[in-house]
């Protein structure tokens, strides 16, 4: 099918709207990412291959050496699996340590474990253009939290963004040469500061990533909330339309939506987990809104998944190496999908105190909604949680983080950044949130305190969010924030 849209540079789209009939001209927008890891790989090689001028910011010199020696023998080569199809591309990415590589770029995505999201704003605030896009994928954790407390007074001339996860499960083959992507997911939800923003990035990253789309909401509590009992495909707003006001309703083709903070909303409690779509009457994109960004905070993913996981599978461990490494998801049984289960409720419970407290509705689903939305046209069998990872291709294969032994057998590897990054800037920020609303959640206290003993980080302390590491997480409280309402950014 022939492309007949209008190519538009992005300065352009940024200063005059996207009008109808036209797309960005990637070739035009330049992003920096900053990481190396799996993701950094992937985004590397599909950003570059679908046009942006693309470039990648490591701190370590050394880190930078190898990148550098993988992209001269030919540059990162990708291949992603979406659905049954397997997608090859490469590119060859500018690499430096030097943050001052962040100067002209419009988009710059944090794409590095979440304990070195704070050291790289640090780094890379002062170079920072005006206008630009700064954003974490994923942003859970308080990311919004940590972002205001290092950017400032920048925070009011960039694009704050963050999405609920990675758009992808990958693995590097070779470093600075070869990844692969596991599993794509559909949609992403995603939220900015300004929650109306300024400039079209849902288009733009809509265009840049290849099978993911990327639902805006309007605050980042949601994110941190977030697994999908609430997922809403409503209006697109371009930044061209006078928005209705708070509480004022409409109802093009039929559906009414309710608009608030400035979005276009379908009533939550109407949807039971079920995706809609609307054709906008304003813009020729299908995409959602999933409300605040502190939704994505919320959000039931990593934040869970991966401590529950190992607290279901190494809880009574006595020590013993075992001969080969277990599967991580689909090794997932009754007990530690009993834990997960009880934690995506205890998040939908501490949802809902919020809403009460600040008038909102937020949309937050429950776990296995949220992989449903992700891979639900991959996942083989839906009808248990259990089920639904154990049948998700993007997950086969994947094992426990292991330390080999010198006897050549494994032991569990307690300080792999599913505690070490899980617990600071995830479970433990949820933990934060629901005693700012005076929620129970025993099911998180029992994961979150053997995680962190295992671990060996503390951040509940006799049932308060007060140990001696929250001082380097994105608990809520290591900011001083003792009200639900502080978080709105």
């Amino acid at each position: 099918m022939v492309n007949t849209k209008r190519k538009i540079s992005w300065q352009t789209a940024k200063t005059t709207g996207l009008p109808d009939g036209c797309e960005i001209d990637l070739e035009t927008v330049v992003v920096t990412i900053c990481g190396g890891g799996n993701g950094a790989h992937a985004g590397a090689a599909m950003f570059c291959h679908q046009g942006c001028k693309t470039s990648m910011y490591l701190s370590l010199k050394k880190e930078v050496a190898e990148m550098k020696q993988g992209i001269e023998q030919g540059g990162i080569e990708c291949e992603q699996l979406i659905a049954d199809e397997h997608i090859l591309y490469q590119g060859a990415p500018e690499v430096s340590n030097d943050p001052s590589i962040v100067s002209e770029s419009d988009v710059i995505i944090v794409l590095a474990p979440g304990f070195a999201h704070e050291s790289i704003l640090r780094e890379v605030k002062p170079f920072l253009k005006h206008g630009a896009l700064v954003g974490a994928l994923p942003a859970c954790g308080g990311f919004d939290l940590l972002a205001r407390h290092v950017l400032d007074e920048r925070t009011e001339d960039v694009t704050v963004f963050g999405t609920v996860s990675l758009p992808w499960a990958a693995r590097i083959i070779s470093y600075g040469l070869r990844v692969e992507i596991l599993g794509t997911k559909e949609e992403l939800p995603m939220s900015c500061h300004p929650r109306v923003p300024l400039v079209p990035i849902v288009e733009l990253f809509n265009l840049m990533f290849i099978g993911t789309t990327f639902p805006l909401g309007n605050d980042f509590l949601e994110i941190t909330l977030w697994p999908a009992n609430n997922i809403i495909h409503p209006v697109s707003y371009s930044g061209n339309e006078t928005l209705p006001t708070w509480g004022e309703s409409l109802s093009p083709e039929g559906f009414v939506i309710s608009i608030s903070a400035g979005h276009f909303v379908w009533p939550m409690e109407e949807l039971g987990g079920e995706p809609l779509s609307l054709r906008s009457p304003y813009s020729m994109l299908d995409w959602t809104i999933s409300r605040l960004q502190n939704e994505i905070t919320l959000w039931p993913a990593n934040n869970i998944i991966h401590p529950g996981i190992l607290y279901g599978r190494w809880k009574n461990w006595e020590g013993t190496p075992l001969a080969e490494k277990p599967l991580f998801y689909v090794g997932l049984d009754d007990f530690a999908a009993s834990k997960l289960q009880g934690m995506s409720d205890e998040i939908q419970q501490a949802k809902i105190a919020v809403e009460k407290e600040l008038g909102l509705t937020l949309s937050v689903p429950q776990l296995s909604g949220f992989l449903l939305q992700s891979y639900g046209r991959e996942i083989g069998d839906k009808s248990s949680l259990k089920r639904i990872f154990q049948t998700n291709p993007g997950y086969q294969g994947l094992t426990h983080p292991m330390r080999l032994t010198g006897e050549g057998k494994y032991v569990p590897d307690f300080c792999s950044r599913y505690l070490t990054e899980d617990l600071p800037h995830g479970l433990a920020v949820l933990r934060g949130i629901a005693d700012l609303v005076n929620v129970p959640t025993p099911c998180m206290d029992e994961v979150l305190s053997w995680g962190q003993n295992a671990s060996g980080q503390e951040y509940l302390c006799h049932g308060e969010m007060t140990g001696k590491d929250v001082s380097h997480s994105g608990v809520p409280q290591r900011f001083g924030y003792h009200h639900v309402s502080e978080l709105i950014f």
